[in-house]
């Protein structure tokens, strides 16, 4: 969501309420159009919504760790 800086005034409370109560992620604000601040919840994990991105996007093959020992031997371990 995006929100002109001009425009906020009465409604940050109602922002800041859809991000703490999930109806928004983040909320960008913006002067004259162009992003300069970015509303996100405090206590959210950054990280959490990098696991799984990918998920059903490719298949991992089970043979996808076959050469382990091969590796392990290019770094002389």
């Amino acid at each position: 969501m995006r929100v002109e800086l001009s425009d906020v005034g009465d409604k940050l409370f109602d922002l800041v309420g859809k991000i703490i109560f999930g109806g928004e992620d983040q909320i960008i604000f913006t002067m004259r159009g162009e992003p300069v601040a970015k509303l996100v919840d405090y206590h959210a994990d950054p990280y959490k919504r990098r696991l799984g991105v990918a998920k059903g996007v490719f298949t991992v093959p089970d043979d996808f760790d076959a050469d382990n020992e091969e590796i392990a031997k290019m770094f002389g371990m």
